[in-house]
């Protein structure tokens, strides 16, 4: 587990939500929360509920997929 796995974990239990609640209100598997919350998942609508839940920017929450956006968004500007 990565450091920002661990906090997005530790905001999870400070909201004093689960994953299997998430999950049951978006209608998925709590599988695919968890892929999400470990980063091998990129899934918009399970990304902002769970922002959402935990009242935290995405930046904050998934530091490490806005860093490796921002070149991608950068290059299509340029195009």
């Amino acid at each position: 587990m990565n450091k920002h796995q661990r906090n997005r974990k530790i905001k999870l239990l400070k909201a004093n939500i689960t994953e299997g609640q998430i999950a049951k209100m978006l209608r998925v598997t709590r599988q695919a929360v968890n892929n999400e919350m470990r980063g091998e998942y990129k899934s918009a609508r399970i990304r902002e509920a769970l922002c959402k839940m935990t009242n935290t920017a995405a930046e904050k929450f998934f530091p490490e997929h806005v860093q490796a956006e921002e070149p991608e968004k950068a290059q299509a500007a340029n195009q």
